[in-house]
């Protein structure tokens, strides 16, 4: 029989076998379990009954240990068949089950191993990232009753918690990172309170360099809870110097531009410091902007809630006002940004400065009282998207971006540092699908709806393009010029994503990136094109489609699920949704970060 170590000349056994006794070396408790190398299975039942006498189980499971298996390069998470809770006399079958479906995938078997474990019924389990494998400075654990099958098999949504380093919580899976020096991938269980490693193995989609990114982060992020997060806000200067950073701060400072228009439209304001650096990143410390116009709501765990009694009526007060703002309407405030972008370019003061974006700020927040009013008579087909982009052709509205002399603007955002070459945001109309069948069978009653609302819409829409080229120009009228960019940037060479701590969504990306398709069902995909696949649930097998869709969206299924694993290994995007409407299905869908 022969000896599992540690050593890493070893080549008989793959990574997970040899992980599997450096935990059992430094003291985890594991399922007792016996490495087979390939050189072994020509007398595989023979050695499998001395495994068995050797390990007294009642119940075993036969996992894969492949050499290039759960490597610093590439996990093959889920690729690999296992079989669970064995009979001893049935150990050959299942042996020769998993070995067969590694010689279907690697063509021989002398580049594979099996591990032979006790079979644990736990009472629970999961799986645990040591650190978020998109970048967020957390560690995430997911669990549910039974086997962790069910969690990385994806086929069910398991219960997600979300937590920082800085917690006391959890020291095994902390440990177990220390142990090998780079964030891990834990599979776990819990049979009568004791907690047991089945499997641990590196992140793979986190380089060095993105651990090193975290770290940092996490030094400079506050003990929990909080919720810090960007939004478009901080699009506006995403890593900002200083110069742009405090130009911000005046924005929304008391008697601020900002200020200003809520007062003017009978708005109650606290100014607050909600504007937050991690690095050199802007966040939004939402807890600290929800207090400027809702004092009594708290965020918790990323849901609105009245929290006390004090500043109750001010907080439903600011609701109503916000929902339909006395601004001016979409069509005054069109003319009024054309007008400031046909001024001529001379410098300006930061007063200036403030006073002009008075205009932009109520020119946004009349935009999105608007959009939020078409959401809610918008539920069915077509996309949203596709009726903003052809909403102006089906009313016949004229809303062509006017030409301004841009020559002097530098940039395309708030940020003082950004000099490169401005470029117009002007959106280009879709002509892939009509609205007209739609629009002809709408009723009356709805269709007078869309008439009344929706030019102010696709108006307040173009202006907020609008509003952004009259920023840039500002910008670059002001008497402030900023030369350098932020000094910490180079430190940082990725961008964080937005997080909230211990946050639970109905919809989460579990593999990021960006994609549009039509969402099909897998039942009806049949090689088209241009697709976003719909499933039930993240079974290993969907791996196939990666590179015949877009993107996969799913109805059930864990972060830390085996496909999703290999989906940030190869950058597919996935996105889970509990809520798809049969609107949505056979429309064009968009997953995006």
């Amino acid at each position: 029989m022969s000896v599992v170590t540690t050593n890493p000349m070893n080549t008989k056994f793959g990574p997970k076998t040899r992980n599997l006794e450096k935990l059992r070396e430094n003291g985890f408790r594991v399922p007792e379990f016996i490495g087979i190398s390939s050189d072994q299975f020509k007398q595989l039942e023979s050695v499998l009954n001395v495994a068995h006498k050797k390990l007294g189980a009642t119940s075993y499971a036969v996992r894969s240990s492949a050499l290039n298996e759960d490597s610093m390069d590439q996990s093959m998470a889920g690729q690999f068949h296992t079989e669970l809770n064995v009979k001893p006399e049935n150990l050959t079958v299942a042996a020769q089950a998993v070995l067969k479906d590694a010689k279907a995938k690697l063509g021989a078997t002398t580049d594979f191993s099996l591990i032979i474990q006790e079979f644990i019924s736990f009472d629970e389990s999961g799986v645990c990232f040591t650190r978020d494998p998109q970048g967020a400075p957390e560690m995430i654990v997911e669990r549910a009753k039974g086997g962790a099958s069910q969690v990385v098999q994806g086929e069910i949504t398991p219960e997600l918690e979300r937590m920082s380093w800085k917690e006391d919580l959890y020291p095994e899976f902390k440990a177990i990172e220390t142990l090998f020096g780079h964030p891990q991938d834990i599979e776990w269980g819990v049979k009568d309170d004791q907690l047991y490693i089945l499997q641990s193995r590196p992140i793979t989609t986190l380089s060095t360099v993105d651990v090193k990114k975290i770290k940092q982060i996490e030094a400079a992020l506050p003990l929990p809870p909080y919720h810090w997060e960007k939004n478009e806000l901080t699009e506006l200067a995403p890593q900002p110097c200083e110069h742009t950073l405090e130009l911000l701060k005046e924005i929304y400072a008391e008697n601020g531009p900002v200020h200003r228009v809520y007062k003017k439209l009978g708005i109650h304001y606290e100014a607050q410091d909600f504007l937050k650096m991690i690095g050199p990143e802007l966040y939004v410390d939402k807890q600290a902007e929800l207090h400027m116009l809702f004092p009594a709501y708290d965020s918790v765990k990323g849901v609105i809630k009245i929290k006390r009694f004090k500043g109750l009526w001010a907080s439903f007060k600011n609701s109503w006002s916000l929902s339909r703002p006395k601004t001016r309407s979409a069509s005054v405030l069109r003319e009024a940004l054309i007008s400031a972008l046909q001024a001529s370019f001379t410098s300006i003061s930061k007063e200036d400065f403030l006073k002009e974006y008075e205009l932009i700020f109520e020119s946004n927040l009349l935009t999105g009282a608007l959009f939020k009013k078409l959401t809610l008579i918008h539920k069915e087909k077509p996309p949203l998207t596709l009726l903003l982009s052809q909403g102006s052709q089906l009313l016949e509205l004229d809303l062509g971006f006017p030409q301004f002399d841009s020559s002097q603007w530098k940039g395309n955002t708030l940020d003082l540092a950004d000099k490169s070459l401005f470029q117009s945001g002007e959106s280009k109309s879709s002509q892939e699908l009509s609205l007209m069948e739609w629009w002809q069978a709408l009723g009356e009653i709805k269709k007078t709806q869309y008439t009344q609302l929706l030019p102010e819409v696709l108006i307040a829409q173009n202006n907020r393009e609008l509003g952004r080229q009259l920023v840039v120009k500002l910008k670059s009228q002001l008497e402030i010029s900023c030369q350098h960019k932020n000094k910490q940037a180079e430190l940082y060479p990725g961008r964080l994503i937005s997080f909230v701590l211990n946050e639970n969504k109905e919809s989460l990306i579990l593999s990021p990136g960006t994609s549009k398709g039509i969402l099909t069902p897998l039942n009806e995909f049949q090689g088209q094109e241009n697709v976003i696949l719909l499933v039930d649930e993240l079974k290993p097998e969907l791996i196939q489609y990666f590179d015949k869709v877009n993107g996969i969206v799913t109805k059930r299924g864990a972060l830390l699920s085996h496909l999703a694993i290999v989906a940030r290994e190869q950058g597919f995007p996935i996105l889970r949704s509990a809520i798809i409407t049969e609107s949505e299905i056979g429309s064009e869908y968009e997953i995006s970060n």
